[in-house]
């Protein structure tokens, strides 16, 4: 796997209309994008924020092969001026994961990859942070 597939994953994201209009309705402001690494939550100024994780990945075939790869996205979020406690965080969060979802699963990502599902999801809901995460892991094909 290389870049392309996550930007693929990143910009069928970032078009997502739904997607957008929630990240400005709860937010009001756009989501940022960091591909191919995690960014420690530096300040709430930079949030939301989805991050793009190569996890493992098999090889294709050389001869017309598929690969697949596992991918992780990492959605962070801080509501400026407002108190998340982690039960508002995992609204927030739980939104966001379910307009994802509904975004990958209306078709192909580009770039020759499909999503094939087999989602898991953690949540970091630290106590001695403002800030708080989703890590969805997915599977895609290429």
């Amino acid at each position: 796997m290389n870049l392309s597939q996550l930007t693929a994953l990143k910009n069928k994201l970032d078009a997502d209309a739904a997607l957008t209009a929630y990240w400005m309705d709860t937010f009001h402001r756009a989501a940022r994008h960091v591909v191919g690494a995690y960014e420690k939550p530096l300040n709430a100024t930079r949030m939301p924020t989805l991050c793009y994780v190569p996890v493992t990945e098999t090889r294709p075939n050389a001869i017309g092969g598929r690969g697949q790869a596992t991918v992780r996205v990492v959605v962070q979020i801080n509501k400026p001026n407002v108190a998340l406690d982690n039960f508002d965080a995992a609204t927030a969060l739980d939104g966001a994961k379910s307009l994802i979802f509904a975004a990958l699963e209306s078709g192909g990502l580009g770039q020759g990859a499909i999503y094939l599902g087999d989602e898991s999801t953690a949540f970091d809901f630290e106590t001695y942070d403002q800030f708080h995460e989703m890590a969805l892991t997915l599977r895609l094909q290429f």
